[in-house]
This record gives structure tokens, sequence and C-alpha cells, in this order.
């Protein structure tokens, strides 16, 4: 009895493990800035093939943020962070990958992790996504503050 017992924890303690690392944090935005995502998606839904999208947050100040929406192929993934994001953009029910600043900054796709601090023996490559966009300027209060259309 006690080894089904101990079983049972245990299966129980993998599974939640297991989705915890599955889950992403949810973020939100202002609603002004929402309501533009969703005006840019519907767009984008109604005049291309494109259906699958991803977004970049970047804060420019502590205040001042840049929110870039990419809309993709899903047949053609834009680029391998989006499958790694930590955290989805929720935008009414529909759930899209969010990236952030940081990441283009420090994330890496080495398959090995780098050696210790002092003595990597390789360069960290870094990689930026160039693709058509649709960038929304905002104030932390929600202010938009401008829109540009790459």
């Amino acid at each position: 009895m006690q080894k089904m017992t101990a079983s049972f924890v245990l299966l129980v303690v993998l599974q939640l493990s297991v989705q915890a690392q599955n889950r992403r944090m949810v973020l939100s935005v202002p609603d002004s800035v929402g309501m533009k995502v969703q005006e840019h998606i519907i767009g984008i839904l109604t005049t291309t093939d494109k259906k699958d999208f991803y977004c970049l947050l970047e804060a420019d100040t502590g205040q001042t943020f840049r929110l870039t929406v990419f809309a993709f192929d899903p047949d053609c993934p834009p680029n391998p962070w989006v499958d790694l994001a930590h955290g989805v953009l929720l935008v009414n029910d529909r759930q899209i990958p969010l990236l952030f600043d940081y990441d283009f900054w420090f994330g890496t796709f080495l398959k090995e992790p780098p050696s210790d601090y002092g003595r990597q023996e390789q360069p960290i490559f870094k990689v930026l996504s160039l693709t058509d966009s649709y960038i929304i300027y905002f104030k932390k209060e929600g202010n938009i503050l401008g829109v540009e259309q790459w």
C-alpha cells in the first residue's frame, strides 16, 4: 500500500512539474493597446494568408513601451524564439506568443550551454528577426503615442 501511495504521489509531482514547465505567463496590455492589436489582427486575417502572430514588447523607458505585432504563415515559422516565448499576450480569446527585448539581447541558440564565464571558447550568436510588422508606441497608462506599419 505504501508503494502504491508513493508511486501516486510521484506521478502527481511529475505531472505538476511538466505542466509548470509548459505554462506561459499571460500578460495583458492597456485596453487601448489591446484594441489596436485586435484591429490589426482582424485586418491581417481578412486580407492575407498569414494566420499566426507573435509580439515583441520593448521598454523604451520605465513609462514608455513599444509593442510590435508580427504576422506569419504557420507553415513558415518566423524564428525559433516564438516556440520558446515565456509569455503570451491575451487579446480576446487569442493567446499570442510574447517575446521581450531582453530575449534578443541575452538569449542564445547554442545546443550546449556556454562554458563558465571567463572560459568561454565560442562566441554567443544573437539573432534579430526583421519582417513585416505593426508597431504601437504607448505609455504604461495606455495613452497611444503613435503607430507604425512596416
